[in-house]
């Protein structure tokens, strides 16, 4: 397949509190190579700032690094400019800043070696 979008939920307990959505694409927008993208990464409110995102993100690399659905060079992720807890939490995990989108979301690689 071309194109594949993995969700997952993320859970404090038994109560689900956050979203999370992978995709494996052949060949990516970006460099026209096979990628993943960390398209969706979200937590509630209530239980940001615990470490659930970050133990998420985690959890979704090591996922990648299975290569369930194809082998890739690079993870891809963006995130609005204003949110400052995204970019840290990506940041902290090795992915660097390669460019905007034209809508001005921050474009963000990590290679499959580093993780």
């Amino acid at each position: 397949e071309y194109y594949r979008c993995i969700p997952f939920a993320i859970y404090s307990d038994d109560k689900m509190i956050g979203f999370a959505l992978i995709t494996y694409e052949k060949e990516s927008d970006y460099d026209n190579k096979p990628i993943y993208e960390l398209y969706r990464v979200m937590v509630d409110k209530k239980y940001q700032g615990k470490g659930y995102g970050k133990e998420a993100v985690k959890s979704l690399l090591e996922y990648i690094k299975t290569f369930p659905y194809g082998e890739v060079e690079n993870i891809y992720v963006e995130w609005h400019p204003d949110n400052i807890a995204s970019a840290k939490l990506f940041q902290s995990y090795g992915f660097k800043v390669v460019g905007t989108e034209d809508d001005g979301a921050i474009v963000a690689k990590l290679n499959i070696d580093e993780v």
